[in-house]
């Protein structure tokens, strides 16, 4: 996914509403570490992005 992410593939994606805590600016984000899945695109995951945040916020 990573090298999709790098090389442009999710920059075309059409706009999508958020519906909940889900960012909407981004349709995958290298900083989601995969818990679990069921193999329909349907995933649980850690949310790295805000411990990023809140690591350069303490800096």
């Amino acid at each position: 996914m990573k090298e999709l992410f790098n090389g442009g593939e999710f920059d075309n994606f059409a706009e999508v509403e958020p519906v909940g805590p889900v960012k909407g600016e981004f349709w995958w984000n290298p900083l989601w570490i995969p818990i679990a899945t069921n193999g329909a695109g349907d995933d649980i995951i850690s949310e790295m992005d805000y411990l990023k945040q809140a690591l350069e916020a303490i800096k």
